[in-house]
């Protein structure tokens, strides 16, 4: 995992993590890596937020973050949005893995009580991207993302529901 952070002068501050791994023998699934996939309504910086929990394993995977904060580019050339001090940005995150069919082997069919095993998807060549924007400083303690799931839209939940294509999360934090 590397992260990093650069400002751009007046265009604000960007933020970008890059991470990959390897599990280079076979495992059982539950050893197998599994993104961090968020369906609560609050938004979470290290998750793939419109990703269901379990919703892709992997064996080989590497991921992408990146948020550009503007620091209020926008927001401050309009005079009634400039007292509120609001910060607008913008988020992308990606996640490119596979498994291997010796991995898919060992997941079983059915458990030690006989009930089918809920499969589990790996991604295939199209990588899993959701991007979002959103205002930051509402309060001085609050953010809002607006976030949009571009691929996988098509999957079903292992409860049988959609996945979300949009949502809007909040998050917000303590100031000392």
């Amino acid at each position: 995992n590397m992260k990093h952070s650069f400002r751009m002068g007046i265009l604000g501050r960007s933020y970008y993590s890059l991470g990959a791994g390897i599990i280079p023998s076979t495992v059982p699934y539950p050893l197998l890596y599994t993104p961090l996939g968020n369906e609560s309504i609050f938004y979470v910086g290290n998750a793939y937020n419109l990703m269901n929990y379990f919703e892709f394993i992997a064996d080989r995977w590497a991921t992408a973050q990146f948020e550009h904060n503007f620091g209020g580019l926008l927001f401050n050339r309009l005079p009634l949005l400039r007292q509120l001090k609001w910060r607008e940005f913008v988020t992308a995150k990606v996640f490119v893995g596979s498994v291997s069919s010796a991995n898919m082997a060992m997941i079983p069919a059915t458990d030690s009580q006989g009930q089918t095993v809920e499969g589990f998807s790996s991604l295939n060549r199209t990588p899993y991207i959701e991007v979002g924007y959103g205002i930051d400083n509402i309060f001085k303690v609050l953010r809002v993302d607006a976030i949009h799931r571009l691929t996988y839209r098509d999957n079903v939940s292992r409860t049988g529901i959609p996945v979300t294509p949009f949502a809007i999360k909040v998050s917000g934090w303590l100031a000392f």
